[in-house]
Protein backbone atom coordinates (compact mmCIF):
# COMPACT_ATOMS: atom_id res chain seq x y z
CA UNK A 1 0.00 0.00 0.00
CA UNK A 2 2.92 2.35 0.65
CA UNK A 3 3.93 1.95 -3.00
CA UNK A 4 0.38 2.95 -3.97
CA UNK A 5 0.77 6.21 -2.05
CA UNK A 6 -0.90 5.17 1.21
CA UNK A 7 1.85 5.37 3.84
CA UNK A 8 1.29 3.77 7.21
CA UNK A 9 -1.52 1.55 5.95
CA UNK A 10 -1.83 -1.68 7.88
CA UNK A 11 -4.52 -4.32 7.79
CA UNK A 12 -4.63 -7.92 8.84
CA UNK A 13 -7.33 -10.52 8.73
CA UNK A 14 -7.87 -12.69 11.76
CA UNK A 15 -10.36 -15.23 12.97
CA UNK A 16 -11.34 -16.40 16.40
CA UNK A 17 -13.65 -18.97 17.89
CA UNK A 18 -16.00 -17.80 20.61
CA UNK A 19 -18.13 -19.55 23.19
CA UNK A 20 -21.53 -18.36 24.39
CA UNK A 21 -21.63 -15.81 27.20
CA UNK A 22 -21.42 -17.33 30.68
CA UNK A 23 -19.69 -20.50 29.46
CA UNK A 24 -17.85 -21.80 32.53
CA UNK A 25 -14.18 -20.79 32.62
CA UNK A 26 -13.10 -24.42 32.93
CA UNK A 27 -14.83 -25.27 29.65
CA UNK A 28 -13.35 -22.22 27.90
CA UNK A 29 -9.90 -23.20 29.16
CA UNK A 30 -10.29 -26.79 27.92
CA UNK A 31 -11.60 -25.69 24.51
CA UNK A 32 -8.72 -23.24 24.22
CA UNK A 33 -6.18 -25.89 25.16
CA UNK A 34 -7.52 -28.38 22.60
CA UNK A 35 -7.88 -25.83 19.81
CA UNK A 36 -4.40 -24.47 20.43
CA UNK A 37 -3.00 -28.00 20.19
CA UNK A 38 -4.72 -28.54 16.84
CA UNK A 39 -3.66 -25.14 15.49
CA UNK A 40 -0.03 -25.82 16.36
CA UNK A 41 0.05 -29.30 14.85
CA UNK A 42 2.48 -29.51 11.90
CA UNK A 43 -0.26 -30.53 9.45
CA UNK A 44 -2.50 -27.56 10.26
CA UNK A 45 0.41 -25.10 10.33
CA UNK A 46 1.47 -26.35 6.88
CA UNK A 47 -2.07 -25.97 5.52
CA UNK A 48 -2.33 -22.43 6.80
CA UNK A 49 1.14 -21.57 5.47
CA UNK A 50 0.21 -22.95 2.03
CA UNK A 51 -2.73 -20.54 2.03
CA UNK A 52 -0.47 -17.63 3.01
CA UNK A 53 -1.67 -17.50 6.61
CA UNK A 54 0.11 -17.63 9.93
CA UNK A 55 -1.25 -19.55 12.90
CA UNK A 56 -1.04 -17.62 16.15
CA UNK A 57 -3.32 -19.24 18.67
CA UNK A 58 -3.20 -17.98 22.22
CA UNK A 59 -5.37 -17.36 25.22
CA UNK A 60 -8.92 -16.01 25.40
CA UNK A 61 -7.43 -12.88 26.99
CA UNK A 62 -5.11 -12.44 24.00
CA UNK A 63 -8.07 -12.73 21.60
CA UNK A 64 -10.03 -10.19 23.66
CA UNK A 65 -7.11 -7.74 23.56
CA UNK A 66 -6.89 -8.03 19.77
CA UNK A 67 -10.64 -7.50 19.44
CA UNK A 68 -10.52 -4.39 21.66
CA UNK A 69 -7.60 -3.02 19.66
CA UNK A 70 -9.32 -3.64 16.33
CA UNK A 71 -12.58 -2.07 17.53
CA UNK A 72 -10.72 1.04 18.68
CA UNK A 73 -8.79 1.28 15.39
CA UNK A 74 -11.86 0.95 13.21
CA UNK A 75 -13.98 3.23 15.41
CA UNK A 76 -11.37 5.94 14.89
CA UNK A 77 -11.39 5.30 11.13
CA UNK A 78 -15.20 5.40 10.96
CA UNK A 79 -15.33 8.72 12.82
CA UNK A 80 -12.51 10.24 10.74
CA UNK A 81 -14.19 9.17 7.50
CA UNK A 82 -17.62 10.36 8.63
CA UNK A 83 -19.16 6.96 7.94
CA UNK A 84 -22.77 6.67 9.03
CA UNK A 85 -25.06 3.62 9.16
CA UNK A 86 -27.18 3.04 6.08
CA UNK A 87 -30.86 3.89 6.38
CA UNK A 88 -32.42 0.43 6.67
CA UNK A 89 -35.85 1.82 5.75
CA UNK A 90 -34.62 3.03 2.32
CA UNK A 91 -34.87 -0.39 0.69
Amino acid sequence: MAEAGVPGYENTTWSTISAPARTPASIVARLNQELDAVLHSPEIKERFAAAGSTVTGGTPEYASAILRSELAKFAKLIVAAGIKPADSTAR
